[in-house]
């Protein structure tokens, strides 16, 4: 069960935020670039599914790559459109 905190978060506070998770499962609601709203279930440091590419969106400072749970593979998410986070719970929403 997730619990709503009524806090927000900028921005610049959201892979702070993400490192709070530990490595651990969390859920990521954005806007996607063809403006369709997407929850996402994720975890960040999954390194054992690289495949010795070298990552084409680490060195913008706005992208996150995150490995979907769900998809099995590696996405990118745009700080920019970020809305909320769920992390160990909590539910905190990114302005």
């Amino acid at each position: 069960m997730n619990k709503t905190v009524n806090s927000t978060i900028t921005r610049d506070d959201v892979l702070d935020t993400i490192k709070l998770a530990e490595g651990r499962i969390f859920n990521a609601t954005f806007v996607k670039a063809n403006g369709k709203i997407r929850k996402l279930t994720c975890r960040k440091g999954v390194k054992s599914r690289l495949k010795g590419g070298t990552s084409t969106t680490s060195h913008i400072s706005k992208y996150i790559t995150v490995f979907d749970m769900i998809g099995d593979g590696y996405k990118t998410i745009n700080k920019d459109t970020l809305i909320s986070l769920q992390i160990n719970g909590y539910t905190v929403y990114v302005i």
